[in-house]
């Protein structure tokens, strides 16, 4: 092992590091009240790793263990997109404990490693019953009882998920998804099936990209949503959790907030609603979801264009039709200065609002965007404002806003691009801080960082007069101890304080002394067979011994592609990898596999798992694929599922020049399939046709799926595999 800390500081210059990557949680939520065993998935992660959720009321296992990682390939992926970078998280465990008090609402994921740390996804805490699905091939409907919220993954690729549920005539049902909204990459498509197999409601995008649906049943029945992404896509990353209720929904509110503690009627508009006004004391009630959903000002609201506005004040208006335009009009003196704010998409509006300041007409200023506006009023007299959405063939009761008018009070806010950063001994990190000034505040702002290490340095300390973003410099010393620390930034200027919402995890990582070493090499290889690549490795000083394996981040897809984890010993400073290519390979295609190596380092009686990958061209294992040397036919296409049956099915190989083994055929059933077994057959040497008997056993399930037939030849080389494809089909 590894033991020397000042020698990995010497090296640090030439070493690697593989900080971690939190890729998914699945599922991405839990109902409170409830224990819930979550699959982690991440890049870099190795047997184990740290991880916590953020807020109260929940209660996470120790660490991520690693498990056998779900993979699902899913159809063949064209050119160009087969040559994209791809990533492949592997499967921790891991647990959560939510209390039942446990605040409703999204958490944040974050996770560590001897090598950093890393944020990820959302963790929702519900308050309705939940299913996590059960993820396997095929394409049945799952039965669900409502009100739930579904937890599912759009996986593989072009995956459509189906859920089931029971619905009476004359019952309002509302389907909604959260995806993009937790920081899944899913753009969700949700459609709805009635009884009678046809579509009844669909939507594509509602929330940004999340999807909503809501439909009364016109008779009584099994309905289906069916759910899968816009762009045909889908991995282990495009979670999603999908809410079915039945009864009263609210859609739409006008106004979308209020005055705090005064009384205000709001109107409600959405699918079986019992009344569709409600009067309550603005920021005192929340026992409804549309409640917590509110804005709330300390500013007088306004909703009557037809009168002139009095400023400070908040605009609380609707473009109720399309093409429709709201004037409001306002006093002002030459000299004033005006802090307009437009808000409606952050408050979950459709507008894409367009505001104009005019006079006798004239356009003075013109707001494009969303947020805050500073206008300089140029001359006395009565100005108006015109709300628009950027369509005029948009509007309705979804296209609300509120528009905020004041005088621009100095002030400013920091914001971070993540809520994590990792950093090495002796090695200098960057970190954009942003600043969004405001209210004509421009002076220098003094930074303080509590709870940063001593052994951390961050420069600079101030933010200087007018910029609007600076590049904080982390730099651990050369003995920094290892892990995280939590920290919080604020700033300050002339009695203008404010302080992070959110802190920084800061991870302190190890790198790795040993690096891979290859020598560019690319071969024609016939599908279905093995390529080895040599390797050497620069140990430097590193002494133990050493895990390959296929690297977590590839610089291709894979494209079936797979390897075995071996272990290089301790005194070895060279070893070949063997990468296997699948049968299915397209013909024509470059194949590009990446390999990564992982030891252990001991310090200060700490052991400490590092890794380093490379993606530079001389060390990937390259091979153009040609035709296969073994081939397989399958006697029949499809057969069918009989209880209690066996089926015999027909089989046929071919071998190419140079092979003259053993062939071993066998069946490959999805695992969730039970009851469906069939004994491998051996043909010899100059055997080429056999048969395969399937068998059913009693109580098998009438599910109809796509199961492998696979030979195998043993070479010197390695092992040669053919494949063919029969449909075992549910009577």
């Amino acid at each position: 092992m590894f033991r020397n800390a000042l020698l990995l500081a010497l090296i640090a210059g030439t070493a690697r590091a593989d900080a971690p990557v939190a890729s998914y949680l699945f599922p991405a939520g839990g109902q409170r009240g409830t224990t819930v065993k979550v699959r982690a998935g991440g890049l870099f992660l190795h047997e184990k790793c740290a991880w916590e959720l953020t807020g109260g009321g929940l209660k996470t296992s120790p660490s991520l263990t690693r498990a056998k990682t779900l993979w699902l390939e899913g159809p063949m992926l064209p050119l160009p997109d087969s040559q994209r970078q791809e990533d492949y998280p592997q499967d921790m465990l891991g647990e959560v404990n939510i209390e039942a008090k446990a605040e409703i609402g999204a958490r944040r994921f974050r996770l560590w490693t001897s090598e950093g740390a890393a944020s990820g996804p959302a963790f929702v805490v519900g308050e309705l019953p939940e299913v996590v699905e059960e993820e396997r091939d095929g394409d049945t409907a799952a039965a669900v009882t409502l009100p739930v919220t579904i937890n599912g993954r759009i996986y593989p690729r072009e995956n459509i998920d189906r859920w089931a549920f029971q619905v009476r005539k004359g019952q309002t049902v509302t389907c909604e998804v959260h995806a993009a909204r937790i920081g899944s990459p899913l753009d969700s498509r949700l459609e709805i099936y009635g009884p009678d197999g046809r579509v009844l409601a669909e939507n594509d995008d509602y929330h940004g990209t999340d999807s909503l649906v809501s439909f009364t049943a016109p008779i009584d029945g099994t309905y289906q949503a069916r759910i899968q992404d816009t762009r045909r896509e889908g991995s282990q990353r495009h979670v999603y959790r999908l809410t079915i209720t039945a009864g009263p929904h609210v859609r739409h509110v006008f106004p979308m907030g209020g005055r705090r503690g005064e009384k205000a009627l709001f109107h409600l508009t959405g699918e079986g609603l019992d009344q569709t006004t409600a009067e309550i004391v603005v920021g005192t009630d929340s026992s409804a979801a549309w409640m917590k959903a509110l804005d709330i000002d300390d500013l007088p609201s306004h909703r009557d264009p037809a009168k002139k506005v009095a400023w400070p004040a908040v605009l609380e208006g609707r473009i109720d039709k399309p093409g429709a335009v709201n004037a409001w009009t306002l006093a002002a003196k030459k000299g004033d200065l005006l802090e307009l704010d437009l808000r409606a998409t952050r408050l979950g509006s459709r507008l894409d609002g367009i505001v104009e300041l005019t006079q006798t007409d004239a356009v003075v200023h013109k707001i494009e965007r969303e947020g805050r506006t500073i206008v300089t009023m140029p001359k006395d007299g009565d100005y108006v404002l015109r709300v628009r959405d950027r369509y005029r063939s948009r509007g309705g009761p979804a296209f609300g806003y509120r528009l905020r008018i004041d005088r621009p009070r100095p002030g400013f806010t920091l914001s971070l691009p993540s809520d994590s950063l990792t950093v090495h001994r002796g090695k200098a990190t960057p970190l954009q801080l942003t600043v969004e000034r405001r209210g004509g505040f421009n002076d220098a702002i003094d930074l303080s960082i509590l709870g940063l290490p001593a052994y951390v340095k961050v420069t600079p300390d101030k933010i200087p007069a007018g910029a609007s973003n600076v590049s904080l410099t982390f730099t651990p010393t050369k003995d920094a101890k290892l892990g995280v620390s939590r920290l919080t930034i604020s700033g300050k200027a002339k009695a203008v304080a404010h302080t992070m919402a959110d802190d920084l995890l800061l991870g302190v990582g190890l790198l790795s002394p040993f690096k891979l070493v290859g020598a560019y090499d690319s071969r024609n290889i016939p599908r279905g067979s093995v390529l080895k690549k040599t390797y050497k490795i620069e140990r430097n000083g590193y002494a133990g011994a050493l895990e390959a394996m296929l690297a977590d981040r590839q610089a291709r897809h894979l494209q079936g592609v797979t390897g075995p984890r071996l272990t290089v010993p301790a005194d070895r400073s060279e070893f070949a990898y063997p990468v296997t290519l699948p049968p299915w390979m397209e013909i024509g295609r470059t194949a590009r596999a990446c390999v990564m190596i992982v030891g252990k380092v001991h310090e200060n009686g700490a052991e400490h798992t590092v890794s380093t990958t490379s993606q530079a061209q001389n060390d990937q294992i390259i091979a153009v694929v040609e035709t296969g040397r073994l081939s397989l036919e399958a006697g029949k296409k499809s057969i069918p599922i009989v209880a209690g049956k066996s089926v015999l099915l027909p089989v046929e190989v071919r071998r190419g020049k140079g092979l003259d083994g053993e062939t071993r055929i066998e069946l490959i059933v999805p695992d969730h399939l039970k009851g469906i077994s069939a004994k491998p057959l051996t043909l010899g040497a100059g055997q080429t046709k056999g048969v395969v008997e399937v068998r059913f056993a009693e109580g098998v399930g009438k599910t109809s799926i796509v199961a492998i037939v696979r030979a195998t030849l043993k070479t010197a080389e390695g092992e040669v595999k053919a494949e063919a494809s029969v449909e075992l089909v549910g009577q």
